[in-house]
């Protein structure tokens, strides 16, 4: 394929993107959509088209309002929220860890219920965690905490994974945490943003 061809490909992508998300999505911002917004916003979606194949093409659109949501209201950015869906479930919705943690987000049914009532997502049982919109909006919501929790964002990462209560016990006798699950994360993030930053500029968003 010749390169023209290529950028062409890139371009209609990219912006095919931004218009379903335009079109469809429940994108409710208080300001105009400006052009670094919309920039992430077609590259969270593209992502997701690329990878979450498993994932209901309606609950995509709904995954990338979710994070941009988490962005705007608790500065959680949008391509680690990726990175994290990658590093724990794979983009897989059925997901379910040796452990028990369940969905996307591998969030564990104790933990779903608690945050569910938080944050006003119905609960009904354990496989809510395997609708793909709520795990998502749950395991943000938890991530969020585990942020505000510890203030920085290896420590809620690691908090995230191994439970809040766990790390506070290793903190306090003075065990330094070896981040290996939040190096994972963040090169994960480092990536995604290489994957798709030509396309972005090719499309001049």
């Amino acid at each position: 394929m010749k390169r023209s061809a290529r950028v062409s490909v890139r371009v209609t992508v990219a912006l095919c993107g931004f218009l379903l998300l335009s079109a469809c999505s429940t994108f409710r911002l208080d300001r105009p959509f400006g052009s670094d917004e919309r920039a992430t916003a077609v590259r969270v979606h593209s992502i997701l088209n690329a990878r979450g194949g498993g994932i209901d093409p309606r609950a995509r659109i709904a995954i990338a309002d979710v994070l941009m949501a988490a962005h705007r209201d608790h500065g959680i950015d949008p391509l680690l929220g990726l990175a994290l869906i990658e590093t724990e479930s794979g983009f897989r919705p059925d997901a379910v860890s040796s452990v028990g943690a369940l969905g996307l987000l591998q969030v564990h049914p104790f933990v779903g219920r608690a945050v569910a009532a938080q944050i006003g997502v119905t609960w009904s049982d354990r496989n809510t965690l395997f609708d793909p919109v709520s795990n998502v909006r749950i395991g943000l919501a938890y991530l969020a905490e585990m942020k505000a929790r510890f203030g920085r964002l290896d420590l809620a990462l690691t908090a995230y994974n191994l439970g809040p209560n766990r790390l506070d016990q290793m903190l306090a006798r003075g065990q330094q945490p070896q981040f290996a699950f939040s190096k994972t994360v963040l090169a994960k993030r480092a990536r995604l943003g290489l994957i798709q930053s030509e396309a972005i500029e090719v499309a001049g968003l």
